[in-house]
């Protein structure tokens, strides 16, 4: 499958924007010219993150110029396999959607693939009102769905993620469980056993943005991106 960087493939905004980041707005001193110095670099990714992701996804987090363009993002723990297209919700919130909109509504849909023991998450969509972001085929019937609205001031607070692998199958995400800042719980998929990957916001963090990981014919890896206030 291709590497490469953490890029998007498909992306369905209703007004494109210019690239933009959240940035600290420059200080201009009286008598003096635009401050031009630089935004500080932070980690957008624990250790123990950052050895857990794919080359691509490593060279993303570790890059200078994206510590400080998404100091404003945290990129936790992935779920699934190295396998797929690379994509990454971060990236079109800067550039297509808007860096301050939040998730208003998130499906997650799971599917048959083949002859695989239980369903695998097939797409998902996330509606940030300014924008909509889809990952995966959405061809194939959705068995399951995850339906989740999200009012306003209310954020995802905890993610459960867990992947299988059937032998000579595709693998990828077969469970996720979201909670939210307000107390619901909703989850589509069946863990089977499998290890959970459980996740919350870092100090300071508000909750869940979006999701970075990969994609083809499913989601075969995913993980759960925070976000705060900029």
């Amino acid at each position: 499958m291709a590497e490469g960087g953490l890029a998007g493939e498909e992306v369905t905004a209703e007004s494109i924007k210019p690239p933009f980041a959240c940035r600290t707005p420059p200080k201009t001193p009286s008598g003096a010219g635009i401050d031009s110095t630089p935004i500080a670099e932070v980690a957008i990714c624990t250790p123990a993150v950052e050895t857990a992701m794919r080359r691509n996804e490593r060279d993303f987090v570790t890059n200078s110029k994206n510590k400080s363009e998404f100091r404003f993002y945290r990129f936790d723990m992935p779920c699934g396999s190295d396998t797929g297209n690379p994509f990454n919700d971060a990236t079109e919130l800067q550039t297509a959607i808007a860096p301050t909109a939040w998730p208003k509504r998130i499906e997650i849909n799971v599917v048959h693939y083949g002859v695989r023991e239980y369903p695998i998450v097939g797409w998902y969509t996330v509606d940030y009102g300014k924008g909509m972001l889809q990952r995966g085929d959405s061809k194939r019937m959705a068995v399951e769905t995850l339906s989740m609205d999200l009012s306003q001031g209310e954020f995802i607070t905890k993610s459960k993620l867990a992947a299988g692998n059937n032998a000579g199958n595709v693998s990828g995400v077969i469970y996720v469980e979201f909670e939210t800042s307000q107390g619901r719980v909703e989850s589509v998929g069946d863990a089977h056993g499998h290890h959970i990957i459980e996740v919350v916001p870092p100090a300071g963090f508000l909750g869940l943005k979006g999701f970075y990981g990969c994609h083809g014919g499913a989601i075969d890896r995913m993980g759960v991106i925070w976000g705060k206030i900029c």
